[in-house]
């Protein structure tokens, strides 16, 4: 068994120092902890597996998180493949948290190929911040890694400053993930000149393994008779190190190991494309509704930040409701419901819109849907 250090994420030389360590396999594992965490109030395990060089706990947005024990093949694979697919080795600007596997990413990326990184001051992540550390790189080829809620910002940011599009346009790639990018979000910044590469994946796959709907070399994607997407690759986690019974995520078929995403997918033409979450699916009068489907027309419409969330209905089951950051009126929100019904049909219409000042998030940049479904239940 293997020791397991935690440490703060407020410490980065710390954790840079502990992470390298642990996937040279001269340390113990380590496991990146922040102040909001849960993992900072539920004990964790003295040791893990050999062969585990990081725990990450995930996001937890739908409810609780889990803690996910990756190998040091694991993650030095993803961030190969990751270098392989942008074109090579490059200097990272580091503006997520170090805690969630995106993050980590960026310093596994920087201590495999020996470029030193850049990393934002603490604090709220700023457009203002985000392009002082661009000019502050210094490496020919140049990346960075956000969510789409920084990548909004950032465009809304560079619309406005001729000098901000030129710095954005300077990134050789800007990869962004963590949760479905809005079109919209995704067509301004290509229009501004930003160089973003979508990317899919999870911390149970060490970070991103489909790049703009392609899958990394390495990567198997398959999609069972139920619709639900299962990855195979090198770069899996090796369980979880929790007390839960998650490990059924994990299956054995055809002799590999593959990853039960909990995702509805497609393949066209080897393209992926994701159609929605399994467990966000409500049924209301006998018929299954999408709530992110909902989410996607519904946000191409106000421009901005949409969640859906199910509430119980004594005579259809279940009825969707939306959450909007924004100011609404009467006739957004009869655009709002004029195209979900268009879309989706009529069991899709939202029962209520409530318009927020601001959407609830986690650290990670994802809505926190137990905060959104609290505000609804006001």
């Amino acid at each position: 068994m293997r020791r397991l250090l935690s440490v703060p994420s407020t410490d980065l030389a710390r954790v840079r120092a502990g992470l390298e360590d642990s996937l040279r396999g001269r340390g113990p594992a380590i496991i990146v902890v922040d102040e909001q965490s849960v993992v900072t109030r539920v004990p964790l395990p003295e040791h893990v597996s050999d062969n585990i060089a990081v725990v990450v706990e995930t996001s937890g947005s739908s409810g609780y998180p889990k803690r996910v024990g990756l190998s040091a093949e694991a993650l030095l694979a993803s961030a190969r493949a990751t270098h392989g697919r942008l074109g090579g080795p490059g200097q990272w600007l580091l503006a997520l948290p170090v805690n969630y596997v995106a993050g980590l990413q960026v310093l596994t990326r920087s201590i495999d190929s020996g470029i030193e990184h850049v990393s934002l001051p603490g604090g709220p992540f700023t457009p203002e911040a985000f392009c002082r550390g661009i000019a502050a790189m210094d490496y020919d080829r140049r990346y960075s890694s956000v969510v789409p809620y920084q990548l909004a910002r950032l465009c809304e940011f560079a619309e406005g400053s001729g000098s901000a599009r030129d710095i954005l346009g300077s990134l050789d790639a800007l990869l962004v993930g963590g949760q479905a990018t809005p079109v919209e979000v995704l067509d301004r910044a290509r229009r501004l000149g930003i160089s973003v590469v979508t990317t899919y994946g999870s911390t149970e796959t060490a970070g991103g393994c489909v790049y703009d709907r392609i899958a990394l070399p390495g990567v198997s994607l398959e999609i069972d008779a139920s619709g639900e997407l299962l990855i195979s690759t090198h770069m899996l986690a090796s369980e979880y190190v929790s007390e839960l019974p998650e490990n059924d995520r994990f299956i054995e078929r055809d002799g590999r190991r593959w990853y039960r995403t909990g995702d509805t997918a497609e393949l066209r033409g080897g393209n992926l494309h994701v159609t929605g979450r399994a467990d966000r699916v409500l049924i209301s009068g006998g018929v299954k509704v999408s709530l992110e489907a909902i989410e996607s027309v519904a946000a191409a419409v106000v421009g901005g930040l949409v969640v859906a969330v199910a509430v119980s209905d004594e005579t259809w089951g279940s009825r969707p409701v939306l959450v909007v950051e924004g100011t609404g009126s009467q006739d957004l929100e009869s655009a709002i419901r004029a195209v979900v019904l268009e879309t989706s049909g009529r069991v899709a219409v939202p029962e209520r819109i409530v318009w927020v000042p601001s959407i609830p998030l986690l650290v990670s940049g994802k809505p926190n849907l137990v905060a959104v479904s609290a505000l609804v239940a006001q």
